[in-house]
């Protein structure tokens, strides 16, 4: 393997101060501007197990992507001498089950929002068809009661439209507007048969 150091001594011969010969096996993966990457491999390695590291594997690409593992792991290490790249796997493993689980979480509300507005819209549907029956047996009853509903239904119209203890007390709300409109009109005809009885009379 020839140097690719052009005259220059590579990172790795520099620091050792000795010269960089053509054939050196740290040249290409430690150029003389990577002088400090050499440094914190060297120190956390050695040069010896770099060597063995570099010849231990066959493809250009996979030694390249060896010596950048060992510069990856002693930058970490300088950085973080306790925990060093293992902390850093730690970190990102922990990243990686937290968004998992944040994922999971968005799934299920998806489910969820899916399922209440499935039922909400049968709900809809079975009130809708609930509302027409109970419409037209009001309209069936109208036409037999001349001034309305019989009051008594109320409680039971409230049963069978769903209706919660808290909305009840407004059905004596509705009997007391019910009744006054029933008592005016039948005062109102009262009125009217006394003026008829009193116009026959003149």
């Amino acid at each position: 393997m020839e140097s690719q150091c052009h005259g220059h001594a590579c990172a790795a011969c520099k620091y050792q101060r000795r010269k960089c010969k053509p054939d050196c096996p740290l040249a290409p993966y430690f150029p003389p501007s990577s002088h400090r990457d050499f440094i914190a491999v060297h120190k956390l390695f050695g040069v010896s197990n770099i060597l063995k590291t570099i010849r231990s594997f066959d493809s250009p690409a996979a030694k390249q992507a060896s010596v950048n593992t060992m510069i990856f792991q002693a930058k970490a290490r300088a950085a973080d001498p306790v925990g060093g790249c293992h902390r850093i796997i730690l970190i990102l493993k922990n990243q990686i089950l937290f968004y998992q689980n944040q994922l999971h979480l968005v799934r299920q509300h998806l489910l969820l929002h899916k399922l209440l507005a499935s039922q909400f819209s049968h709900k809809l549907d079975a009130d809708a068809d609930e509302d027409d029956s109970v419409f037209a047996k009001g309209n069936h009853d109208s036409r037999q009661q001349p001034y309305g509903c019989d009051t008594d239904s109320l409680d039971k119209q409230a049963v069978t439209l769903g209706l919660s203890e808290d909305t009840k007390p407004l059905l004596g709300v509705f009997d007391d507007i019910f009744m006054d409109s029933k008592t005016r009109l039948l005062e109102d005809e009262e009125v009217e048969e006394e003026h008829k009885d009193t116009s026959t009379i003149k």
